[in-house]
Formats: structure tokens, sequence, C-alpha cells
């Protein structure tokens, strides 16, 4: 038996402005998996602890209750990089003490970004998976079972394992494309508990390459076959009541016949009169027919990808947009009677006051529905991470352990020479004041002020500290 761990939420406070405890949506990698060894007869067992709120003991119990140890051919959990340090390999850690003779896998963005670096933070692993898992997770359980023909750890692309002296020997990267595509399965929501919201990818990976996205993982993509997302969504639907859910693809419509499809036959099921969705894109996708076909189809609001309002960040950061499509791809939207959601990125690589003062003025004028800004994060894996490491280019990392300060909306994990941290934290709050301000949304800026009170007020005492208490 093959055991999946979505580890739990140990420091709740995620961000200064959100409280997580427990996770709206199921983990969709787990489903996938879940539903890729069910097509293969491998027996498994997922346990969402983020989405069931449990702690330590719950899963333990919840192992015992299922399965005898001595049936479990690997433990499989996955590690975000936000929760890497404090939670999930203490997690990890803990599972290893409890189950010493069981090997631990490990799989996600951070373990694939540093594989050396993961097995000798946490001894308690033993084999990282890297970039997409479904098929050496397969040739793991081929090979701890002897089913077939893997006799060594060094026959399966894609890992990195503990070697007989404890060093870390990593093997060649798994580039079975075709097999990937091939092996795409409906996830196994069956197996989750009911869930206020979903997920549902109608397509895997992304084909670009921005420079602080870690896009690396998604190097393989794939396209869920038509009928297989409508089963899904009919399952989804009928069994667990949901009356929303997020096409969360990367992005969206990258092969737009292939998601006209998608919608028209949700249309004809009657699936767009039962729920309501939103997903992810590029402002270059919509167009006028598109964004009809996907109104008609359910969706609600479409969140893009703008990150930026200057030109010149937009090509250091490998956007492939500019300004005006960004303008042109909101009017499209508006027009098509969908509501709009902005991603913004305040830091840059090579970023300025000005530039991000320019991002603030288009934001005022175009007045989407939504906006979220992040402060620049390094993430492990992207460009932006490797020149902070070598000190290039402006940026230098505050720190390679400690990835509690990795955290997308209050980062401490950069140093920017051309902004101070507190700076860009202040042009943010500006940024929203203006929106709500100048375009009348007097409500909005109440619900504002009070859901990011707390980040707000800390941000204002460390700000007077500075000034009234620096030499």
């Amino acid at each position: 038996m093959i055991v999946m761990i979505n580890p739990p939420y140990l420091n709740t406070k995620l961000t200064n402005y959100i409280t997580f405890k427990q996770a709206p949506y199921p983990n969709p990698a787990i489903a996938l998996f879940a539903g890729f060894f069910h097509d293969k007869g491998i027996p498994y067992l997922c346990i969402d602890a983020k989405l069931d709120d449990l702690v330590y003991g719950d899963i333990i119990t919840k192992i015992q209750d299922n399965t005898d140890s001595a049936d479990i051919t690997f433990i499989g959990i996955t590690i975000s990089t936000s929760t890497a340090a404090h939670d999930d390999f203490g997690f990890v850690a803990f599972i290893k003490n409890e189950f010493p003779n069981i090997p631990i896998v490990v799989g996600g963005p951070h373990v694939t970004a540093l594989p050396n670096d993961s097995l000798k933070t946490c001894r308690g692993v033993d084999i990282v998976v890297r970039y997409n898992g479904l098929l050496p997770l397969l040739d793991i359980y081929d090979y701890f079972t002897s089913q077939n023909k893997i006799k060594c750890l060094s026959d399966i692309p894609g890992i990195v394992f503990r070697g007989d002296k404890n060093e870390a020997v990593a093997n060649a990267i798994c580039q079975r494309t075709a097999d990937y595509i091939g092996n795409l399965t409906r996830p196994r929501w069956e197996d989750f508990s009911q869930a206020s919201t979903y997920f549902v990818f109608s397509a895997l990976g992304c084909p670009h390459r921005c420079s602080y996205c870690f896009n690396e993982t998604n190097f393989l993509y794939g396209k869920k076959p038509v009928d297989m997302i409508i089963d899904e969504l009919n399952l989804l639907i009928n069994k667990f009541k949901m009356t929303n859910f997020t096409f969360s693809d990367p992005t969206f419509a990258v092969d737009k016949p292939h998601a006209r499809k998608v919608l028209q036959r949700m249309i004809d099921e009657g699936i767009s009169d039962k729920v309501k969705w939103d997903c992810w894109t590029r402002v270059t996708v919509p167009d006028k027919e598109f964004c009809y076909l996907m109104k008609k189809a359910g969706c609600k609001l479409i969140s893009l990808g703008v990150e930026s309002g200057s030109n010149k960040v937009l090509r250091r950061a490998n956007k492939g947009i500019t300004t005006d499509q960004i303008a042109q791809g909101v009017r499209i939207v508006r027009e098509g009677g969908i509501h709009s959601e902005f991603f913004l990125v305040f830091g840059h690589i090579g970023e300025t006051e000005e530039d991000i003062r320019k991002t603030i003025d288009m934001v005022v004028k175009l007045n989407p529905h939504v906006v979220k800004v992040g402060i620049m994060t390094p993430w492990p894996g992207t460009e932006a991470y490797k020149l902070a490491l070598n000190k290039k280019e402006g940026l230098e990392l505050t720190t390679t352990t400690d990835y509690s300060k990795f955290d997308k909306y209050f980062g401490e994990s950069l140093i920017h020479k051309n902004i101070d941290l507190d700076e860009l934290e202040m042009l943010r709050i500006s940024m929203y004041l203006q929106l709500y301000l100048k375009n009348n949304r007097y409500l909005e800026l109440i619900h504002f002020a009070w859901k990011m009170r707390y980040g707000i007020l800390r941000k204002s005492f460390s700000l007077i500290k500075k000034t009234c208490f620096k030499s």
C-alpha cells in the first residue's frame, strides 16, 4: 500500500493578513495520484490533513485504522517552500520516527528545486521525486514490491535518493512526456471529505517561463481528455454537491480549441446551469468570442497574471505581454460580463519605485474587481532565486534556511537594492487606497481595512519604530 499525506498546518498564521487552519479544497495533486493508482490497481490511502484539520496524532490513528504498517510500501509527503523548514520537514521527521522501517518519499516544488538540501535538512527523507511524480512513483512502487523490472533505485528517472554512504544520488530527469500525458487519469475525489470548493485541471503544466515563477515543475504539458473533465465535473456536482470550482491550470486555455470543446460540453450537458467557476490565465487569452463562451459556460471571474504596469519590468520578467495588451484584455473581459482579478508583484528584478507607481496608475485606471499584490519572493528554482543567491542584478537572499520568510504577502527573504521592503509595503497599501478611493469603492475600502488590520497595524508600528529609534 502507498500512503499519501498532505501535511497539516502547524504555523497557522501563514501571513500577516490571513490566518489559515483548514484548507477549503482537497489537494488536487494527491487526488490525481490517487486516480492514477486506482486505475493501476495499486492499493493506497489518502490523508489530507489540511482539508480535514488533522494534527499529528490524528494522522497516525488514521494510518493505523486503515492498514497494517507491514503492508505499507512507502509513505509519500508533499512539501511546500513556505512551510518547509518549520512545518513539513518536522512532520516528515515525526512520521519517520513512527515508521522507521518504511521509506519516506517527498515531492513538490521545494524539493524539486533543492533535492540535495532536502535530504541533508531532513534525515527522515529517503527519496526525493523531482518535477511531476506520476511515473517515478509507479517505478518506486515497482522497485519496493519487486513486481516487474526495476532492480535498483538508480534505474528510476526523476528521483534523488540517499545512497549507501548517506550521500545524495541524483538520477536523470524523467522525460517520458508521451507516457505522462497518456497516463493522466480522473482525480479520485471520492477518497476525500466533501469540501466547499474544488480545483479542477483541464490541463497540467505551463509552457511559459516567467522569471519569478517556479515553472520548471510544469515542464511537462498535458491536456486531460474532454470526456474525463466532464465526468469529473458531473461527479463533483452530483455526489459532492459542488456549486463552485476553479479551473486551476496554471494558464487556462493555452490550447484554445481544447478549451472550447470543454466549455461547449459544459453548456450542452447543463453543467453551466448548476455551477459557477473561475480560472487563471494570461491577458492575451480572452477574445470576444471566447469570453462569451466562458460566460455562457458559467465563468464568473478570470484571474489575470498582470504582474506590472511597466513594460520594462514585464520584459525583464519574461511575461511576453505589454501594458496595451493588459488594457485590451481587461476591456474584453469586462465587456464579456465577467469579473477580472489582477495578480501583481512588487519588487521584480530591476524594478524601481517609478515602475511600481506606473503599476498603481494602471490599476486605478483599469479598475479591476479584485487585486492581489504579492511582494517578490524568490522561490527556489526560479531565475530570481538564482540571481539573489549569487547577489546579481541588485538582489540578495536574507536566508537559505528559514523558509518561513518566504511569504509572498509579507516576505522577508529578499533584499532589493532599488526598493526597501518597508517602501514596497507602503506602496502596496497606497495602491489599495487609491484604487478604492479614486473609483468610489468605499465599502470595499472599509472591508479591506478590516481584513488587513493586523498586517497594517504591524507594519505601521514597525515603520514608526524604525523612524523614531534609528541611530
